[in-house]
């Protein structure tokens, strides 16, 4: 039996079924289809997902700092932080710091976030009122995309740290890592333990980015930990947000128009505004040095 042919098709299509010119010719159309059709699926199942097209970074499970003020590291994942009896292990947190968290297990410990913790306030005071003075008084500026995301604790403060891929950098006098990802600290996490939940909020106008979103940061303290990668911001005012096709940036930096506050389109809109800045090559006093 021959295989039905078109008179303008190519001589090898007219071989007969089961000869090795037809066999192989099936066969690699086969295969071809099928690895189009498993391309398609895994892309597709990426995009439901929101999986970021970049690699997922990795997050250190403990962070030592720059300098030996304490005998207690400045980053502890949640992973890392617990005893086998899921108690705060001493030697990683100061007295102080497993006080306060131990204070607050207590108040969740039936299981539900009725007492939160927030961050520090920023030592810094500094002008954030315009898109002038925040990029004048920041130490470093930077474009990014979250693409990993860890629980923890920061200094003592729970929270979580955003692994951030940087695509461009506007300033940086901030003493920050110039190779490979940076991570920010963000006081906004549920760490679930066996003697209840520790819970910390920012309760912030800006949404908590998720993996896949797009982030500028205008940071101005330089980072404490060993390996110059961790900032801090306030998220108010110091850190914009693109998420599903929305930018969420700070008030103050919005332009006015007939006295109304003009959202960014998108982050592109704000990135020029930052390059076109008087004030982006600004060096912040000694006092931050």
């Amino acid at each position: 039996m021959s295989l039905a042919t078109n008179s303008r098709s190519p001589p090898f299509e007219k071989a007969p079924l089961g000869t090795p010119e037809s066999s192989y010719t099936n066969g690699e159309s086969m295969f071809k289809n099928l690895s189009c059709w498993l391309i398609a699926l895994l892309f597709a199942t990426a995009t439901a997902l929101g999986v970021s097209a970049k690699q997922a970074s990795h997050i250190p499970r403990i962070q030592s700092r720059l300098a030996h003020t304490s005998s207690t590291p400045l980053w502890v994942s949640a992973d890392a932080a617990f005893d086998s009896a899921g108690n705060l292990r001493p030697d990683l947190f100061t007295k102080s710091a497993r006080f306060t968290l131990d204070n607050e297990l207590r108040q969740n410990s039936a299981g539900e976030c009725k007492a939160f913790l927030s961050g520090p306030p920023l030592e810094d005071f500094s002008r954030r009122d315009s898109l002038d003075a925040l990029i004048s008084n920041a130490l470093t500026i930077f474009e990014g995309e979250v693409t990993n995301t860890a629980t923890g604790f920061y200094d003592g403060t729970p929270g979580t740290l955003f692994a951030v891929s940087r695509s461009n950098v506007f300033k940086s006098f901030g003493h920050v890592a110039s190779d490979g990802d940076v991570f920010l600290f963000i006081a906004e996490a549920t760490i679930e333990t066996s003697h209840g939940p520790i819970c910390a909020r920012t309760f912030s106008t800006t949404p908590t980015p998720q993996v896949g979103d797009h982030v500028i940061v205008f940071s101005s303290l330089p980072p404490i930990d060993a390996g110059s990668r961790i900032l801090a911001v306030d998220t108010d005012t110091q850190l914009v947000v693109s998420h599903k096709g929305s930018v969420y940036a700070p008030l103050s930096i919005q332009t006015l128009a007939s006295g109304k506050r003009i959202r960014y389109a998108n982050l592109n809109d704000l990135s020029w505004a930052i390059r076109e800045n008087p004030h982006v090559q600004d060096v912040p006093g000694e006092r931050r040095q």
